[in-house]
């Protein structure tokens, strides 16, 4: 019965049962490090390495893409209930982008509490509960190099409470070379390096580091209609796993937006695949953005919604 509740604080902090699927010397942990907090991008499949629609996410994707917008300022918050159906995670999460030139900077925040899980004994004794929990403190650079190229590097605290023997803290570390041209955009570097950590019995778990390559397309159709392509795709360094999402946008006046997408991840990859869908309106600076996680047992249902404002 021990076993049985380690195993479910193991899967409530990793957020995606197939992370952990994997052989000793591949095992991740810290996935939620890689959940998409934007909801817009989060409605595209989490393609979101290469999107300017919502800087103020840019702590958890890319910095380099802030002072290539037009945008000066942005701030958004989020809630996404996170696998419903089966760990139960609710997370918060705020983001902020400030653009005064060739610079661009940015900070975010993530808090995300899994559902308390009961604590027993070697001798089949409750010892009360216990409520993983997560979390992710990060700040960005981006410096754009000529107008069509930046360079943008974020840095992020991580911290993730399994049990009351097994907490766990480590450093995820992107660094992104971003062109940008005549509406398309392509993006690549390492997202989330960093170092491994150890459970409370010497086991070594790796975050999920990856090297990553991106592309988006944009384009205006008759002044009020677009069309907004993304593509993301991830090589993960410890289980050697590849994760792609890809996700399309229609946009009608800068007012309302529709977006799907789908992810894939293979066997061992920290996220599995699953499709999305979503919805936006924005108006006078004031954007609100819903995205929809199904096709999938483990993750399926995963609401997030967003509320944001920039000018």
């Amino acid at each position: 019965m021990k076993n049985n509740k380690i195993l479910a604080a193991v899967l409530a902090a990793c957020l995606c049962a197939p992370a952990f699927a994997q052989s000793d010397k591949t095992m991740e942990s810290m996935g939620f490090s890689r959940i998409v907090r934007d909801p817009a991008a989060a409605a595209m499949g989490f393609a979101a390495k290469a999107s300017d629609a919502s800087p103020a996410w840019a702590a958890f994707g890319n910095p380099g893409l802030i002072p290539m917008t037009s945008t000066r300022f942005a701030a958004g918050v989020s809630y996404q209930s996170w696998a419903p159906k089966a760990v139960k995670t609710g997370n918060l999460a705020a983001g902020v982008a400030y653009h005064p030139g060739r610079v661009g900077l940015t900070v975010g925040f993530a808090h995300q509490s899994g559902e308390a899980y009961e604590v027993v004994n070697n001798y089949g004794v409750s010892e009360g509960t216990y409520k993983p929990s997560d979390m992710i403190i990060g700040a960005g650079l981006g410096v754009q190099i000529v107008p069509s190229f930046s360079l943008g590097a974020n840095v992020r605290f991580l911290s993730s409470n399994v049990s009351a023997d097994d907490k766990y803290t480590s450093i995820g570390v992107d660094f992104l070379a971003t062109w940008s041209q005549n509406g398309i955009t392509v993006a690549g570097g390492v997202s989330n390096l960093g170092g491994s950590v150890s459970d409370s019995k010497k086991a070594s778990f790796s975050i999920p580091g990856s090297a990553t390559l991106a592309a988006q397309y944009k384009a205006v159709f008759e002044k009020v209609h677009t069309l907004r392509a993304d593509l993301d795709a991830d090589w993960f360094f410890s289980s050697g796993s590849l994760g792609v999402a890809a996700g399309l946008e229609y946009g009608y006046d800068d007012l309302v937006f529709i977006r799907a997408g789908y992810h894939y991840g293979t066997e061992l990859c920290v996220l599995p695949s699953f499709v999305t869908l979503g919805a936006g309106v924005k108006y006078m600076g004031i954007r609100f953005d819903l995205a929809y996680l199904t096709g999938n047992e483990y993750i399926g249902n995963t609401l997030t919604l967003g509320l944001g404002y920039s000018f």
